[in-house]
């Protein structure tokens, strides 16, 4: 019994120690761009909060007269195809995270006969091993098409 218990946390720890995905990364390297060539803030419609945000910046600049940045800046923020574009961002970047990580293990528990020993099977794909750099180059070369 004192086996089983090293396994389970073990195990436990395994699964709790995933890393939090951030698909903000990619779509942060597109804003940064867009600061330095078109002089304009570009906000990931993403949360009420971001949409809050979108909406208190497009009333700021309708509420006086518009330039042609002011309009440019306004079609950045309200249009609805650009922000399908940053959704696509976050979700390539997100494959890039993840095709850098192994394949979750197989674990089998298993009692053959009643009153018998319990048996604890661990099952990992160590091939898998090898793809990982191939799946992480083409994540990354699909990342920065989608930019």
């Amino acid at each position: 019994m004192p086996h089983f218990k090293i396994i389970l946390s073990a195990a436990l720890l395994t699964i709790t120690a995933c890393a939090p995905l951030d698909p903000r990364e990619g779509f942060d390297d597109i804003k940064s761009l867009a600061e330095k060539k078109i002089n304009s803030n570009l906000i990931w419609n993403a949360d009420q909060e971001a949409a809050d945000q979108i909406d208190l910046a497009v009333r700021k600049l309708l509420s006086q007269p518009l330039t042609a940045d002011d309009v440019v800046q306004i079609a950045l923020l309200n249009n609805p195809s650009i922000q399908a574009v940053y959704e696509d961002v976050g979700i390539a970047q997100a494959d890039l995270i993840l095709a850098g990580l192994l394949q979750n293990p197989v674990f089998l528990l298993e009692r053959r006969f009643p009153g018998k020993a319990l048996e604890i099977d661990i099952a990992q794909d160590f091939v898998d091993l090898f793809l990982i750099p191939l799946r992480t180059k083409v994540a990354e070369n699909k990342l920065e098409a989608t930019k």
